[in-house]
């Protein structure tokens, strides 16, 4: 990136040269604007070449740009600061130092942003500049959350790369702990409100304080501050879930119990059994597929309130006729609906949604057997809040590996299963494949959804997208739509992927495939698609976490 002094000599050259205004705006100060914006000189353009009527228009444009313009932070260490952290060469800083979290009220702090530190936090070199320019161009958002790493011998190691703050993972798991920056005045705001009893306790509760006002965060791609000494943030499950229910008015929450990883949190939710649940099944043939996926549906469901709807796409075989009729004969809530033409996912799972009678949408592939008990209430349990649009489980392979554990879109072609092939027994990165948390998108295998909702984003998308991603386009209308898209391993089934139809990159299917690809890359413009859920950090054509040696964080 150019300073600022070298690009306002690339302008100077541009002038002289007596190239069209209009070029120089178009090609160059869109440039500017991602110059930090806090560096003191201010833009100066001589017009002693006499080219006047050039500059008068640069001034103009260059009018909203104050680069004069500094944000300033209050720095609040809990404990003495380290001697680096009070060297920042950043002119608006104001260091507090407070013996007890609850000091912070005690202090008249005028400064526009506040961070709070541990006093064996070091904020590493360049951090309140990054936060600087972030604020400024994000347009002075309240919360700003970014990354952190661990000083082991001198060296940084162990970087944590976060995804953006999202309520179901933070309450499982406080992965912000005091890596953030927040708006002094809606810090002071919120004090007023909470009871601080504990450091552990304060951070927690600010943070869910500004969610729950439905402050904004943003989040920095990049470890701000290195700890010196690792501090647990978690709360106990007692802890939490007494500020759930009592600070936060939570009231639908039963219990909060152990997670599957150590340390973190199982929130269960009550839920209402009287709403129905209509399984959807697409099939053609395939019968012994079918048999497995009924057995385990009818042997593992506890929630009773359920339909099953068969959306049959033009069966033939005897073996499968005489099934579904026994089936028929032998279940009340068992319907057959027939589906004729050639196959289209989008088109069976629509004509199958106008015949069902569930509040709840539940698609389901033929080739999913079902291993656990509860796990239908696990998928509703999420729907407590009535912001969440759609639930996904746990899928593995037959080997007890990874199918799906969260869709990263952008990943590969359109989008990709993250941890694919990470034996089950094992959490990746941050443990997040054992963490129910928020993503962009979830497989169509299994997944839950409102029919309010299905129909209010017109379903699948039938006409583009007959066979592959329909189920990503479907998730990204509905996050669109301003819902919350949920991850749960506490759900967990076995997906034997794609055994009844044809493979994507077949000689048969490329065509179609490549089409489909080119209409949501192109729908949703993939090309500059950032997922909030991911890190840039990580390499996007590889479906297990690993870092991009050539970003630089």
């Amino acid at each position: 990136m150019e300073t600022l002094k070298e690009y306002i000599d690339i302008l100077k050259t541009a002038l002289q040269r007596k190239e069209p205004i209009s070029l120089i705006i178009k090609n160059g100060i869109k440039r500017l604007t991602n110059i930090q914006k806090y560096y003191k000189p201010k833009l100066k353009l001589s017009d002693d070449k006499g080219y006047n009527i050039y500059l008068n228009k640069l001034k103009e444009t260059f009018q909203p740009l104050d680069f004069d313009a500094a944000v300033s932070f209050a720095i609040i260490t809990i404990g003495e600061a380290k001697k680096s952290t009070k060297e920042l060469a950043y002119p608006n800083i104001n260091i507090y130092t407070i013996d007890h979290i609850s000091d912070i009220r005690t202090l008249n702090i005028t400064e526009d942003y506040s961070i709070i530190l541990e006093k064996s936090d070091l904020l590493n070199q360049g951090s309140i500049v990054t936060l600087a320019r972030h604020v400024m161009l994000e347009n002075h958002p309240e919360i700003v959350t970014f990354d952190e790493d661990i000083i082991v011998d001198g060296l940084r190691e162990n970087p944590e790369m976060k995804p953006i703050f999202n309520f179901t993972y933070f309450t499982a798991f406080n992965f912000i702990k005091n890596a953030f920056c927040i708006k002094t005045s809606s810090l002071l705001q919120l004090l007023k409100e909470l009871s601080i009893e504990s450091k552990k306790q304060f951070f927690f509760s600010i943070i869910l304080k500004a969610y729950f006002k439905e402050l904004s965060f943003t989040r920095i791609c990049s470890p701000l501050i290195s700890r010196t000494k690792s501090i647990d943030y978690n709360l106990s499950n007692e802890e939490k879930h007494t500020m759930l229910t009592d600070d936060f008015g939570l009231k639908n929450i039963r219990s909060c119990t152990n997670g599957i990883v150590k340390n973190t949190t199982k929130v269960n939710y009550e839920i209402d059994e009287s709403r129905l649940v209509s399984i959807i099944i697409p099939f053609r043939d395939k019968v012994e597929l079918l048999k497995t996926c009924i057995a385990s549906i009818h042997k593992f469901t506890q929630y009773s309130n359920y339909e099953i709807l068969l959306a049959d796409n033009e069966s033939i075989e005897e073996s499968t006729l005489n099934y579904i009729e026994h089936l028929l004969i032998n279940n009340s809530n068992i319907r057959h609906i027939k589906c004729e033409g050639e196959f289209n996912f989008s088109r069976i799972n629509n004509i199958a949604v106008t015949q069902a009678e569930g509040d709840f949408l539940l698609f389901m592939n033929n080739d999913i057997a079902l291993s656990q008990p509860g796990w239908l209430k696990e998928m509703i349990q999420p729907f407590t809040d009535k912001n969440v649009g759609i639930v996904g489980p746990k899928l593995l392979y037959a080997d007890m590996t990874v199918q799906h554990a969260g869709v990263i879109v952008g990943m590969g072609d359109v989008a990709g299963h993250v941890s694919r092939h990470l034996p089950d027994n094992e959490g990746g990165y941050m443990s997040r494949v054992n963490i129910p948390q928020e993503f962009s998108a979830v497989t169509a295998a299994c997944l839950l959804t409102t029919k309010k909702i299905f129909d209010s984003v017109n379903g699948f998308d039938e006409d583009n997208l007959a066979v592959a991603y329909n189920d990503i386009d479907y998730c990204l209308k509905v996050r669109k739509a301003g819902y919350k898209i949920i991850y749960t391993p506490y759900a967990k089934m076995y997906h034997h992927e794609s055994q009844s139809r044809n493979y994507d990159r077949s000689k048969l299917e490329i065509k179609r495939y490549q089409k489909e690809v080119k209409f949501m890359r192109e729908k949703w413009k993939l090309d500059t698609f950032v997922d909030p859920f991911f890190h840039p950090a990580f390499l996007k054509n590889s479906e297990s976490i690993r870092f991009n040696r050539y970003i630089k964080v």
